[in-house]
């Protein structure tokens, strides 16, 4: 019987150091992909100005000159470009890391069940091996007795 408590305690003990190193593991990839995101943002909103003060300065187009704009059009539009590209760079890795992590889930969901029935099947082999003691123990006390 202590056998089998130690090893209950030990399987206990791996599963809660697996599930420790899984969720630093992930809280690591969470906290380098925060600081991506805030650094996107950071960008996202100095475009936005950007593209906020190119507006106001289209609205006064006619305090400008000729030459201002024909200078600005072409860094205007290069902006605009990279923050496009950009985003969809950005929702095209934010579909990635979901499916990565929506299989994650399903392959330990599958690994939890798998255990759960391992578990399951120790149990049955336990009951069936003190059963099987039981049963043999009255038939040898029995036997003096014929004699």
């Amino acid at each position: 019987m202590a056998v089998l408590v130690e090893r209950k305690l030990a399987a206990l003990e791996e599963h809660f150091v697996a599930s420790l190193k899984k969720s630093y593991d992930h809280h690591n990839k969470l906290q380098a992909e925060n600081a991506l995101s805030m650094r996107q943002f950071q960008k996202d909103a100095l475009l936005s100005a950007v593209s906020k003060v190119t507006a106001e300065m289209n609205n006064h187009a006619e305090n400008l000159d000729d030459w201002w704009f024909e200078d600005l059009a072409p860094h205007v539009e290069e902006e605009e470009r990279r923050a496009s590209e950009e985003t969809a760079r950005r929702l095209a890795k934010q579909a990635e890391r979901r499916r990565k992590f929506e299989k994650k889930e399903a392959e330990a969901v599958a690994l939890e069940e798998e255990v759960g029935a391992e578990e399951e099947l120790e149990e049955v082999e336990e009951t069936d091996e003190v059963d099987e003691e039981s049963s043999q123990q009255p038939a040898q006390e029995e036997a003096p007795r014929r004699h």
